[in-house]
């Protein structure tokens, strides 16, 4: 599957011109517009193999006449025009040169019910794709005069596209570079063509890339990611499936890979198994299979090898094969293959590789990137079909372990059994302040356990109690974290994610989509409808009742009228005191002692529209202050101290403790650590939830505020960006 296309030019880098008009207008005339146009009716078929196939055809039936400067349109039209070569010539070639020798296929899988892409469409997704694309590392090493290497490929042409009943078949060029000194030790270059294919099969759904070079991989499956709308999934092969697809006994070697050592071992030679039985199921136990190659009848009485990279998703056949065996092989072993791996998929992630670089970024194990992508691929399907929920393989509370516990608030919701009122409440004392500690659920206010291993007790608003599954009533909702890293992963995708106007949640196997100015009139989750009020509906006032503090610094005007007004981006705060000054002793009161008070005048009319603050944590409104009050840093901490020490559970209090002292250096440093104070906010959430509101208060007290305002914009805007 190459061709070397020699550039006679040193110093310069030549990017190959697509398919000339010249080629275009032969392919149409060859397509059949005319008998008279072609001599040979199935002369199209001669553009769909390897250009130095056809030239040497063309070199055989002419002796002595050199063809090696002729590009492909120009050979087509040659051996149109050449009596020696007959039809029949033709299809030999097709037959055994379509797809050259020694197959790699490299298999992904894709969401099924898509439909096959344009071509048109497809090929402008790959130029955008390859001009945004950063150059790769060996392309970086190339750069240097020293070195002689091969630069990875960097344009990609759509030629032609089959259907080849059940799959579809795109045929695509591309070039590479060879970098080398030439005779005089100057920098020289050339180009050389190679070609692949796309095999497309929606109906099952997984995509098949044939190619030589795997770095054309990633172009391939981030274009077609953005024309599709679904990310290719790179597929693994773990042991079972090894074991039902490739038989052991008919393999010719295998490599192990032993992961808590990190060494190596493989064996080989003709008949392994009679051989080596015993000594190859004892490696089978204890070591990883990455490698192997097999024997494998590909059509009556036709043997070849065929190799399998299980950590890649990688198979190759090691025999030249004509194109008819190729495809009929294909479409006998491949289907299956790719159900099993479809159906591993649930409960196995690690037969999913990585998908897009922002995936691959977050520090998650396997499942927890296969979560991410489970999510994604949900919310492509719900922008392509137009839809308000979908079925997931996952449960949200699968998800939330997978992911750790990251980037998701959990709640809890069923169907009360009894009525049509959702079931969310505390069923000993009715309160909705519930907390989540891996699949444990608690409340905050009575400390009543509520949950076990498999089930879940809620009371309803009407005083009903409902026992629920866990996996059912565990229902997830995205913070803001994920939601950026989202956006991110749209962006590479070539779509739009905008958390100002787009969030979904999941409640237990079905998410929902939720779009801002088409949502379907019902009562959202609080937890949802909160980040609604803070993300997406201007605020124009404060509705708290949790416990703390909430303290007009703003004034009021001539006519004592409250000013409840909030800016839509909130600014770092600055040092101001409006109120008079309390001793520290009189600020730091026990939260259950601290009543909610929120004053307005009896001038004030209409609803009051804004966020519901229904538990511990922070408010961040204009000048509001919520919790505790100092007059300086030292001051301010020595207040949080005394509060951990006071309210903190016995088990966590040490713990509590060292996290204040490095919340304080974080903020005392030279350059304020902005990551640090958002990691001792998300420990105490975690862990002593009852003082998360407290340390939430300090972080973004005016004094911080301040100190973090003196080190510079840049530090002010990550702090802005964390906590605004």
């Amino acid at each position: 599957m190459s061709d070397a296309h020699w550039a006679g030019h040193k110093n310069t880098r030549q990017n190959p011109s697509p398919a000339t008009a010249q080629e275009a207008v032969l392919r149409r005339t060859a397509a059949g517009s005319g008998a008279a146009a072609t001599r040979l009716s199935n002369l199209a078929k001669l553009f769909h193999v390897p250009v130095f196939a056809l030239r040497e055809l063309l070199e055989s039936r002419s002796p002595g006449q050199a063809f090696g400067h002729l590009r492909q349109a120009e050979l087509v039209k040659s051996a149109d025009e050449m009596p020696a070569i007959a039809e029949t010539d033709v299809d030999e070639l097709y037959e055994n040169y379509r797809y050259g020798g020694r197959l790699t296929f490299y298999l992904y899988l894709l969401p099924s019910g898509l439909v096959d892409p344009e071509v048109g469409e497809l090929q402008g997704d790959l130029g955008e794709v390859i001009a945004r694309e950063r150059p790769c590392r060996m392309e970086e090493a190339c750069g240097g005069p020293d070195y002689e290497c091969e630069a990875c490929p960097r344009q990609i042409i759509l030629l032609d596209e089959e259907d080849l009943d059940g799959f579809h078949e795109i045929r695509f060029r591309y070039y590479v570079t060879h970098r080398f000194l030439n005779a005089d030790e100057h920098p020289d270059e050339v180009l050389q063509s190679r070609y692949g294919f796309l095999w497309l099969d929606l109906s099952v759904g997984y995509l098949v890339i044939l190619a030589r070079d795997e770095p054309v991989n990633g172009l391939l499956t981030q274009a077609l990611a953005q024309c599709l709308r679904a990310i290719p999934m790179p597929v693994r092969f773990p042991k079972e499936l090894l074991d039902k697809h490739f038989s052991i006994e008919r393999a010719k070697h295998l490599s192990y890979y032993d992961p808590g050592t990190g060494v190596r071992r493989s064996i080989s030679g003709d008949g392994l198994w009679q051989r080596f039985g015993q000594e190859i199921m004892s490696r089978e136990q204890q070591y990883a299979r990455s490698s192997s190659l097999y024997d494998e009848e590909v059509a009556q009485g036709l043997v070849s090898g065929l190799g399998v990279t299980s950590s890649k998703g990688r198979i190759y056949l090691t025999r030249t094969l004509p194109t008819s065996v190729v495809r009929a092989w294909a479409r006998q072993r491949l289907p299956d293959l790719m159900r099993d791996v479809r159906a591993l998929r649930a409960y196995q992630p690690d037969s999913l590789g990585h998908s897009t670089e922002t995936v691959q970024q977050m520090r998650l194990p396997s499942a927890g990137r296969a979560a991410v992508n489970t999510i994604v691929e949900a919310l492509l399907q719900t922008d392509q079909q137009d839809l308000t929920s979908v079925s997931l393989p996952q449960s949200a509370i699968e998800i939330f372990d997978a992911l750790a516990g990251r980037y998701f608030n959990p709640y809890v919701r069923a169907q009360c059994d009894r009525c049509d009122q959702s079931a969310e409440l505390c069923p000993d004392c009715e309160s909705p302040n519930l907390d989540f500690k891996a699949q444990s659920v608690t409340c905050q206010d009575c400390g009543s356990t509520l949950s076990d291993k498999q089930t879940v007790t809620l009371r309803c608003m009407n005083g009903h109690i409902t026992p629920v599954s866990l996996s059912e009533a565990w229902c997830i909702a995205p913070n803001h974290w994920l939601q950026k890293r989202i956006t991110r992963i749209f962006a590479e995708l070539g779509q739009t994610w905008d958390e100002r106007n787009d969030y979904f949640h999941i409640e237990g196997n079905t998410l929902y989509r939720l779009r801002r100015g088409r949502m379907e009139k019902g009562p959202l989750p609080p937890v949802v409808q909160t980040y609604i009020s803070n993300f997406w509906d201007p605020i124009t006032g404060q509705v708290h009742t949790g416990g703390g503090d909430i303290l007009n610094t703003q004034g009021s005007n001539g006519d004592n009228q409250t000013d409840t007004s909030v800016p839509a981006s909130p600014k770092l705060p600055v040092v101001t005191r409006a109120i008079p000054e309390k001793p520290v002793e009189e600020t730091m009161r026990k939260r259950e002692d601290i009543k909610p008070t929120v004053t307005y005048t009896p001038t004030f009319h209409g609803p009051i529209y804004g966020p519901t603050h229904a538990g511990s944590g922070d408010i961040r409104v204009g000048g509001l202050r919520y919790g505790l009050d100092a007059r300086d840093l030292g001051t301010l901490f020595a207040s949080l101290r005394s509060l951990v020490e006071e309210q903190a559970p016995p088990e966590k209090k040490q713990e509590a403790l060292q996290a204040v002292n490095a919340l304080k250096e974080a903020v005392k440093a030279e350059k304020p650590n902005v990551s640090k104070m958002e990691g001792v906010l998300d420990w105490f959430k975690k862990n002593v939830p009852q003082l998360a509101g407290a340390v939430a208060s300090v972080i973004v007290n005016p004094i911080v505020g301040t100190v973090v305002q003196a080190a510079g914009e840049v530090a002010a805007q990550e702090f802005r960006h964390r906590f605004a």
